[in-house]
């Protein structure tokens, strides 16, 4: 990790079909991003919304990622899926 480089953005989650989100309204929300440069990131997720309930909620998460060089490619299929750990309907890892 370089901490000179810190770099720091606001994005918001969509749900309507457009852009990073394959489908409109599947409670699935999506983000996009593309750092400007290679190397090690820190990301940090705060997200705030209301439920189908009406009930606020607030979820804080945060990880590590590698942006390596465009001339790195990947071959194959490569497959992830979030993690609900507690049986509450709502992933708890991603």
């Amino acid at each position: 990790m370089n901490d000179s480089l810190l770099e720091e953005a606001s994005l918001s989650f969509i749900d309507n079909g457009q852009g990073s989100d394959a489908r409109a309204n599947d409670g699935l929300y999506s983000v996009s991003y593309e750092p400007a440069q290679t190397g090690g990131y820190l990301i940090t997720a705060n997200l705030q919304g209301t439920t189908s309930q009406g009930l606020p909620f607030e979820a804080n998460e945060g990880g590590r990622l590698v942006v390596n060089p465009p001339e790195v490619k990947l071959n194959g299929v490569f497959h992830d899926q979030g993690v609900d750990e507690d049986g509450d309907g709502y992933f708890d890892l991603v």
